[in-house]
């Protein structure tokens, strides 16, 4: 029977066979298409009516009231416990160090200048001791010496 039809059929003209293989072409390309846009995009793709997205949002404050001199994230961006966020302002901050440090170079000026004042007294009275000393001793003599005259 396919013997008998394959001699009974008229042969398709080349034009529309032409134009059937490139329908079918075409059709396989747009079926192509769809199918890859299918793989790399549509099947990440969820949908549903009653979905919400959940962010987490934390605050960030500085402990030190300074202006911000340059950001190092962006928007959105995802960062690590510990990263640098921002870069303050710190030429304040420099010259309170150099504040303190003159104020802590004067206390030690004054530090050893109350030393030197210490072992300046500590002499003092020794020599006083000294002269007490003597003066007991003379003391001593002279009530000797009354104890004698008066004897």
């Amino acid at each position: 029977m396919a013997e008998f039809c394959r001699r009974h059929t008229p042969p398709m003209p080349a034009q529309l066979k032409r134009r059937l293989t490139v329908f079918l072409v075409a059709v396989g390309l747009i079926a192509l298409a769809f199918f890859l846009h299918w793989w790399f995009i549509g099947r990440h793709v969820e949908s549903t009516d009653n979905a919400y997205v959940q962010g987490e949002i934390t605050r960030v404050a500085s402990q030190l009231g300074a202006r911000v001199e340059e950001v190092l994230v962006r928007d959105n961006q995802h960062v690590d416990k510990g990263q640098l966020l921002v870069r303050l302002e710190d030429a304040d901050f420099k010259l309170a160090v150099e504040r303190a440090q003159a104020a802590l170079a004067t206390r030690e000026a004054e530090l050893a200048q109350a030393r030197s004042k210490l072992v300046q007294q500590g002499s003092l009275i020794a020599a006083s001791a000294a002269d007490v000393n003597a003066s007991q001793a003379t003391l001593g003599r002279a009530q000797i010496d009354l104890n004698r005259a008066e004897a």
